[in-house]
Formats: C-alpha cells, sequence, structure tokens
C-alpha cells in the first residue's frame, strides 16, 4: 500500500468517525414494532469503515467514537473544574475510562460539583434526546463505586 493510499484510508476512516458519533445521538421508532424498540444508525459508518477499508479500520472507527462521547462527558467535569477557578493538571486515559486530575485539591463542595459535571451532561443529553443509554449511563456513573463519578 502506498502512503497515498494510507492518507486516503486513515481520512475515510477519520471521517466516518466523526459521522458515526453524531449519528450517535439519533435513533428512529420502527412502525409496528414496541416504542422501546429503536433502530440506532452509528453503527452504519463503522460497518461501512470494516467493508471498505478492513476490519482493523472498522474496530478503530468504533473505538473513536466511544472514545469521543468519553471526551464528551470528561468536558463536563472540566468545565465545572474551570467554572469553579481551579486548573486541569492531567487527563489521563485507562482501561476503564478516562479521569481528570486538577491542580489542587478543593474542599467537599466543590469537589461534589466537579464531580457531578460529567454525569450532568448524561443527564443533559437524555432529558434533550430522550436517549435511554444516556440515562442508563448517568445512573452507573452516580453509583458510589471507586472509578465512577458517585
Amino acid at each position: 500500500m502506498t502512503q497515498k493510499q494510507k492518507t486516503h484510508h486513515i481520512a475515510v476512516a477519520a471521517m466516518l468517525c466523526a459521522v458515526a458519533f453524531v449519528l450517535q445521538f439519533i435513533e428512529f421508532s420502527i412502525p409496528l414494532i414496541p416504542s422501546f424498540v429503536k433502530l440506532d444508525v452509528s453503527d452504519l459508518p463503522e460497518l461501512l469503515a470494516a467493508f471498505s477499508l478492513g476490519p482493523v479500520y472498522g474496530i478503530v472507527v468504533t473505538f473513536l467514537k466511544n472514545l469521543l462521547f468519553s471526551v464528551l462527558h470528561e468536558c463536563g467535569h472540566l468545565t465545572v473544574l474551570c467554572a469553579l477557578g481551579m486548573r486541569p493538571k492531567q487527563l489521563r486515559l485507562s482501561f476503564y475510562g478516562m479521569a481528570l486530575r486538577y491542580d489542587r485539591v478543593p474542599d467537599r463542595r466543590r469537589e461534589t460539583a466537579v464531580l457531578f459535571g460529567g454525569p450532568a451532561v448524561n443527564l443533559i443529553l437524555w432529558v434533550l434526546l430522550r436517549d435511554p443509554a444516556n440515562g442508563a449511563l448517568f445512573l452507573l456513573n452516580m453509583l458510589p463505586i471507586f472509578p465512577l463519578d458517585g
């Protein structure tokens, strides 16, 4: 494979990743099927990447789409952190998700506000888009288990 073909494959995969991320927020009801069953079309760009560019690109597009969604959650934490006058120190990617570290240890009230910033993004998306996945992520993140926000 030439350098031009590699660049083309990477560019197409990046565009398909962006399309999959946007389509993740769109669902359709299927006629004559119960209302809780929705058609999620965000997997179509992943399949298109897998069939046209190869299975590795399909996996990469899937991974990047989910990583972008995790970054959206962390942006909620970051927004509250900056609004409270603190500075971020490090954004760490680990096997169970992303973690935002900040420059100083805040008091309990401020830390609670920063911790609720990420699930607040899921709550807002749940209310605006009526997406049950965001509702489930909100409830999951509010559990009082260590790596989660609760």
